[in-house]
């Protein structure tokens, strides 16, 4: 009897240690595949964020090449959009938190949030 009542509680200690190490392995598994979510979205953003600052440096380029043809002096063009350029900076300066840090940080908390269907 008591050989029997051994085994059994031998089994389920066997059982208990394979339940942890495969519920390790999914943590693991989970971890890794959402990390790969957030890499590949992070990828993206900086591809579409590098064309949109190449638009934005030929256009810049451009408008003030207009305000020079306009005014007849180059230094004057670049001159005002390097003024506009400031101002956008230091109101984004300002409002940095509320523009940037706080949408990104609420992204990558519900994404690591999120059910999947095949958890």
């Amino acid at each position: 009897m008591e050989d029997k009542e051994e085994s059994k509680l031998d089994e389920l200690i066997n059982h208990g240690e394979e339940y942890f190490k495969t519920r390790q392995e999914l943590s693991k598994l989970i971890a890794i595949q959402k990390s790969s979510v957030v890499a590949a979205g992070l990828f993206s953003s900086m591809i579409i964020f590098f064309l949109f600052f190449f638009v934005v440096v030929f256009a810049s380029v451009a408008l003030a090449y207009l305000i020079s043809f306009y005014t007849g002096k180059v230094y004057l063009g670049f001159l005002c959009i390097a003024c506009l350029y400031l101002i956008a900076g230091l109101v984004f300066y300002a409002k940095r938190k509320s523009l940037v840090e706080e949408p990104m940080i609420n992204a990558i908390i519900k994404n690591f949030n999120k059910s999947d269907s095949h958890e």
